[in-house]
């Protein structure tokens, strides 16, 4: 006796939404995700995989190039800093409970691997915060011209980016919060403080450094607390979000690809 195939794409999906719903909100609260989520969600996806081939053995090798790219690539991500470890976990699982995407439960389809449609619109995704960004502080700077008070001495490719990755808070905020990282640092010359930029890429490495030196600064001096910051979302809420993006629409890369060459 076999599972139907439509019964065990959706305990696919079932235990997709429900492990990387739980490893969104865990990382979002506590900026890290328990081993018992990928504990879970790796040994419901091995056993998900091998019940679709043993009864279902068509596109066996199509879905073993799927993990086998995903899980490549979400490595180099890891190595190369732009994926924490909960993000390569949770790729690598995803890949093995739906390696394929599940043709009837889409609207639109591009090619097979669901997995790595899920990677690539989750950066897709992530890349429209910084329009988020950019608004509040455009709203920002139409209430409070000051916008860059202190840091006129900066270039200006610095602060175009700052407009795009970052906004101000007061540092008492900052300072209590685990999703908010100093993209300023204080230097003295001369006894007298000067604000820098910081534009990095690992801020979590960064961030104690940089909030022990803003604290001495302020301490030191009687200077405006309001410093601009990052927020750090967590990769995986993206890759969550992507995950129920390409479940109901399809691959949202691949159809503005498609929508821009019929432009032109």
């Amino acid at each position: 006796m076999s599972l139907p195939l439509n019964i065990l794409s959706l305990l696919s999906i079932l235990a997709s939404i429900i492990a990387l719903s739980l490893a969104s909100i865990s990382d979002l609260k506590r900026r890290e995700v328990s081993d018992v989520i990928w504990l879970f969600y790796g040994l419901a996806s091995l056993t998900l995989f091998l019940l679709r081939f043993i009864f279902y053995p068509n596109g066996f090798w199509l879905s073993i190039t799927s993990i086998f790219l995903t899980s490549f690539i979400s490595f180099l991500l890891f190595e190369a800093g732009f994926f924490g470890g909960a993000d390569f976990k949770a790729m690598v699982c995803l890949s093995l409970a739906m390696p394929l995407h599940p043709k009837k439960s889409i609207l639109i389809f591009f090619h097979p691997f669901f997995p790595l449609s899920t990677l690539y619109n989750a950066f897709l995704l992530s890349c429209s915060y910084p329009i988020y960004i950019l608004a509040r502080n455009l709203l920002y700077f139409k209430s409070n011209k000051k916008i860059f008070n202190g840091l006129t001495h900066e270039p200006k490719w610095k602060k175009l980016l700052v407009l795009i990755l970052g906004y101000k808070e007061d540092f008492s905020k900052v300072e209590n919060s685990i999703h908010l990282y100093p993209m300023e640092e204080i230097i003295w010359i001369n006894n007298k403080a000067l604000r820098k930029l910081r534009i990095v890429f690992d801020v979590e490495s960064n961030r104690e450094k940089l909030i022990e030196n803003l604290k001495n600064a302020f301490a030191k001096d009687n200077i405006s607390k309001m410093i601009w910051v990052t927020p750090g979302l967590p990769m995986i809420v993206f890759i969550a979000l992507s995950f129920i993006v390409n479940l109901s629409f399809g691959d949202v890369l691949a159809l503005l690809i498609k929508m821009f060459l019929k432009i032109f």
